[in-house]
C-alpha cells in the first residue's frame, strides 16, 4: 500500500477502566524528506488540543477532529513544499545551483490559509 498510517492514542482519565482511545488515519504518501514536519505537527496538535473549551464535545470526538485537521494541514504543507522543490530544481541548470536542503524548506508562510482553515480531506476512524 502506498499510504501512511497514523495511530495516535490518548488516555481519557474519566474512564474507570483506564482504556486508551485510538484512531487511525490513512493519508497518501508523498515522496521526499522534509525537515521540520515533526515540529510543525507537534505545535499544531498542542495548539488545537490546549483549548479546554470543547464546545460540549467529549475529549474523544475533539481528538478525532484535531487529528483530521492535523492530517489535512500536514498533507497540504508537505505537498506545497514538494511542488515548490520540484519547480526550483527543474528551473536550475545544475544541481549545484540549488541546494537540496533549501528546496525542502517547509512552505509555512505559503500554507497560512491551510493552517487557519484546515482542509477536511481525511477521516479519523476509532479503533479499539
Amino acid at each position: 500500500r502506498n499510504e501512511n498510517l497514523y495511530r495516535p492514542s490518548i488516555q481519557d482519565d474519566s474512564k474507570s477502566d483506564r482504556t486508551h482511545d485510538q484512531y487511525i488515519i490513512y493519508t497518501p504518501r508523498l515522496a521526499g524528506h522534509f525537515t521540520g514536519t515533526g515540529d510543525v505537527c507537534a505545535a499544531l496538535f498542542l495548539g488545537w488540543t490546549a483549548d479546554n473549551d470543547h464546545g460540549g464535545e467529549n475529549v474523544g470526538s475533539c481528538l478525532s477532529c484535531t487529528l483530521e485537521k492535523l492530517a489535512g494541514v500536514m498533507q497540504a504543507i508537505v505537498k506545497r513544499t514538494a511542488d515548490a522543490a520540484e519547480r526550483k530544481q527543474s528551473s536550475s541548470s545544475s544541481i549545484g545551483e540549488v541546494k537540496v536542503v533549501s528546496c525542502r524548506e517547509l512552505q509555512l508562510i505559503q500554507s497560512r490559509d491551510d493552517i487557519l482553515n484546515p482542509p477536511k480531506k481525511f477521516r479519523a476512524m476509532r479503533v479499539n
